[in-house]
This record gives C-alpha cells, structure tokens and sequence, in this order.
C-alpha cells in the first residue's frame, strides 16, 4: 500500500457503455493471514472425480470402490461437485472439473495474506477479500476541484468519480473477516461457474482461529475503491450500485445503505439526477424504461428530503412518495380516469394529515384542565380569533373551523387520530402555549388557510364517492400546493 491517496479499481471485463456515476468509496484496507479464494479438492471429492471420469457413472458402483457410504457419494455430488460447477446434471466432468481434477486448481487451499476491506462511510464489512489492490492513479483535479481519471488510452475516455466522505471509525472484528471469506469464496466459485453456484460447502480445515490480522491493528490503510451506480430498467429498483470485484451486475450491501442514507450525500444526489435522468423524449421509451425513471426521480426528491429519513418520520416519507409517485406519473398519462386523481388528492390529504400529526406530537399541550361540556361555535371562533398567529384565519375558514366538537378536538391532541379539521384546529389551539411553533411564525402566503380547506373538501368528495368529476390540472396543482406546503415546515424538524 503506497500511499494515503491509494485508489482502487478491479479492471471490468468490458467497458461500460452505459449511463452511470462513478464513486469512490472509502474504506479502511486491513492486511489479514487467511485461506487463499481457489476452490480446492479434499481427498473424497478427488477420488470421486477421478472414477467419474473413467466412466464409472453409476454412484452405488462408485461408493463400492471407494468404500464409503452411498449417501456419502451423493451428498459429495450433488452438494459439492455439482454446485462447484465441477460435475454437470449428467455426472459428466465440466472443463472446470477436468482442470481441477488435474491440478489446475490447488487441492489445499493455502494460508497467505490478503486484504479485507471495512466500509469507512457506514462501518460494515464487505464481504469481499483480495490479494492485491489494483490502484489506478489520478490524472489531476480539475477546475472545479474534481479528480480526473483515464479509463481509456485510446479513446482518451476520463470520467470524474464523486468521492464519498469518510464517517466511520476503524474497527477491527475477525469474526467479520471470517464471514466476508465465507461470501467472498462463494461468489468467486459462482461467478466462475457462471452464476450457477447455489450452495458451497466450508472447508471444515479452516476455521476463525487461522485468520487472524496482521500489521498495525491501530492504523488500517484508508483507500477509495471504484463502482458505479446505475440503472437497469429491467430492475424493481430504481438504481443499483456495481460490485467493485465484477463477481455480479450488482450488490445490495452497497446499494441499501446507500439507499437509507442519500440524503447525507448532496453531489452525488446531483450527479444522479444529471447522469442517470437525461432530459429525453419520454415517448421514445417504453413503459418499464418510462417507470423505471419515474421511480428514480421520486427516489432522488425523497433524498433531498433528509427529515424524512429518520424512523419516526416513515409514515410522512410514505405519503410524500406516493404524492411525488402519483402526481408525476399522471402528468405524463393521456388518459386520466377520475378514479386516479381521487387517489391523488386522498394521498395529497393523507400528507398533509401526517404533517399536522407530526406538529401535535412536537408541540403538546395539556388538555385534562379543559371543559367537559361541549362549546358553542361562538366560543371556539373566539379562542381560533385570538390567537397570536402570523397568518390569521379568514371568515370563511372559521366558520369551517367552528364545527369542530370539544371532544374530538381534545382526543386530536391527545391521540393524534381524529379526522383532518380536528386535528388542524387542535395543532391551531397548541400555538397559544409555543413560541416556536410553525402555525404561529409562517406567513399567510405560504400557510394558505383557504387552500387547505379546498383540498380537504376534495379529497372528501373523493373519498365519499360524489360522483362530482375532477379537473385534471388542478388536481395537479393541489399536489403541487400538498407538497410546497408540507416543505415549508422542514426548518422545524
């Protein structure tokens, strides 16, 4: 390991061709003693290889002449020969076989050192090892403070990688080196049989006490290691991250904390949204390729949403995705039935529903002081007027407002799981007692009482099946108002 700037690249078998951001992703590089990654063959699994070979196809015969059990032999066949992609469904030798068989591949694996690799942004391990590290140098950093590589000589190909930041402290923990050996000598025998490996026995000669670290287990080397994230319309998801060592298309330990954490990483959330959504015409691709890269886009709006991230908040980030899902899709539809843009403005209420939910938890207030007899419209109208708001309501709001019952107020308050008006008067009433609270600091250009109460009375028309048809666009333009109006309180949380 050469220097503090050590960048990673296992060459690709071809070159990639397709829309992609390169990463580079850090992590620390621990030297480690353990078994070396060729499958090797243990004395049975040669013997029954070599009778194979003779043409001795019948397992009972070969069981016979080597003295073992025959539920032995086929076990050895059909677990370890077979999903070795050394013996194929006929008992007949593959050419990976026949080179094993002939030494081409070692019978013992042997102890030598390699190097493991712990993720430095989430802390994971990778379960991957290497006997080398193929660096690749940078050319030099751009103007815009990009580092610049050259991928091709010949076509004087350069592409500039994002760079993830470090976030995770060095750990050493050899019971994770030992399960990233197990996965790696797994997907290394599957990706040279061709994907086919399915089950790959232990080496029962090589347990966790023959790894072990060597070097300064203080001062692991820090590197970057290059994989690309793409798309792949033919997947549910709606980007991949590349295997840097090239065993699969692609890997989830990379992509799913990468998923849950996008938000963290503003340029690259650019980058995709550049790279991997090109302004194209939409009616030159088809409907998988057309989904594929709306469920990107919302994907890349969510990660620009970091609040929405955090467990408390799954049920927000639900209905934003499915505004975002929904309205975008429609925008695009020929055809509209008015069953979807129901659907819409339900999921346009339900967000704003939870965004009010959310402000009842932040922001309580004691209610076992208040009246248990019922108020008038006139009372309530009375605490709704004064209180100490930035936006104060109009006539018509409040004479909305004032049907609210007591005990669904305070049970909204309480609970948080009454109906929308209930709620919304209930978050209101709390302003008296916060300072702080965004219902009483946001102005009426952007709290737009009047226009809360339109959306509400659609999505109960909708819901109650009114029968009453609904304008396309403006439906669209109350998710765009549901989704303006959820992201003016992301300061608060």
């Amino acid at each position: 390991m050469k220097s503090p700037d050590l960048f990673l690249r296992w060459p690709p078998s071809r070159p990639s061709k397709r829309p992609h951001v390169a990463v580079l992703w850090p992590v620390h590089v621990w030297p480690v003693v353990a078994p070396d990654q060729v499958p090797a063959l243990n004395l049975f699994q040669s013997a029954i290889l070599g009778l194979l070979r003779a043409r001795k196809s019948d397992l009972a015969e070969v069981a016979e002449l080597l003295e073992l059990d025959r539920d032995l032999v086929r076990f050895i066949v059909t677990k370890e020969l077979q999903p070795s992609g050394w013996l194929d469904g006929h008992l007949k030798l593959t050419p990976a076989g026949g080179q094993m068989l002939d030494g081409g591949g070692r019978r013992m694996p042997r102890l030598v050192q390699q190097y493991a690799f712990q993720d430095a942004v989430f802390g994971h391990w990778w379960p991957r090892l290497s006997t080398d590290l193929p660096e690749i140098e940078s050319k030099g950093v751009n103007e815009k403070g990009q580092l610049e590589f050259l991928l091709e000589r010949g076509s004087g190909r350069i592409d500039r990688p994002v760079v993830l930041p470090v976030k995770a402290p060095a750990r050493a923990d050899l019971a994770e080196v030992l399960k990233a050996w197990q996965q790696h000598r797994r997907d290394h025998a599957a990706a040279q049989a061709g994907g086919r490996v399915e089950m790959l026995s232990d080496d029962v000669e090589f347990v966790s006490d023959e790894i072990e670290f060597c070097g300064d287990l203080q001062r692991p080397q820090l590197a970057h290691v290059w994989c690309e994230v793409y798309v792949n319309p033919d997947d549910p998801q709606p980007w991949l991250v590349s295997d840097p060592w090239q065993f699969v298309p692609a890997v989830k330990w990379l992509r799913e904390p990468l998923q849950q954490g996008l938000n963290q990483f503003p340029a690259l959330a650019e980058r995709m949204r550049r790279k991997l959504m090109p302004e194209a015409d939409t009616g030159s691709m088809n409907a998988t390729e057309w989904l594929a890269q709306l469920e990107l886009r919302v994907e890349l709006d969510l990660s620009a949403m970091p609040h929405l991230n955090h467990p408390e908040h799954a049920r927000l980030r639900e209905h934003m995705g499915r505004v975002l899902r929904q309205r975008d899709r429609l925008r695009h539809q020929e055809r509209i039935q008015d069953e979807e843009l129901n659907s819409l403005l339900t999921e346009c209420g339900a967000l704003m529903e939870a965004t009010v939910q959310w402000m009842l938890e932040r922001w309580p207030i004691d209610t076992r002081d208040w009246p248990r007899i019922e108020w008038t419209r006139r009372v309530l109208g009375d605490l709704l007027r004064e209180l100490p708001l930035q936006a104060p309501l109009d006539d018509d709001v409040l004479a909305v407002l004032c049907g609210q019952k007591l005990k669904d107020t305070r049970l909204a308050i309480e609970r948080r799981d009454r109906p929308f008006k209930a709620l919304w008067v209930g978050a209101l009433l709390c302003t008296r007692e916060h300072d702080a609270h965004p219902l009483r600091q946001l102005p009426a250009r952007s709290l737009q009482w009047a226009r809360m109460l339109e959306l509400t009375d659609l999505r109960n028309k909708g819901s109650h099946a009114s029968g009453q048809r609904l304008d396309r666009q403006h439906s669209l333009d109350m998710a765009d108002f549901a989704v303006d109006w959820h992201e003016q309180f992301i300061p608060y949380f």
